[in-house]
């Protein structure tokens, strides 16, 4: 599956774009699969993605994330992720845990 396939019924996809180096980064968790699939779900249950319809603010040289689940997406820039929305990105991009969400 390449990181541009389309999100299935049960997934999660979070791809990282923008900053200084424009590197694009995609992670993807099943939603209906092992612990990650569990915390993932307790997050989005936790984080309302329509809060942010409104597009991405413009900002030189920052991350903006896409989130694509079940039902629901949004675009979000990294100035915006914070608790919950934080730690659903984090989980995706990142699932051994060694870097915050702006990191890569």
């Amino acid at each position: 599956m390449t990181d541009d396939a389309p999100t299935t019924a049960d997934e999660l996809v979070v791809r990282r774009s923008g900053g200084l180096a424009g590197v694009s980064r995609t992670g993807r968790i099943a939603l209906d699969g092992d612990d990650r699939g569990r915390q993932a779900r307790e997050l989005l249950e936790r984080v309302d993605l329509t809060a942010f319809a409104g597009g991405v603010p413009g900002r030189p040289d920052r991350f903006v994330y896409s989130i694509d689940a079940p039902g629901r997406s949004a675009t979000v820039g990294e100035t915006q992720l914070t608790g919950d929305l934080a730690a659903l990105v984090r989980l995706a991009l990142d699932p051994d845990g060694a870097a915050g969400p702006s990191a890569g």
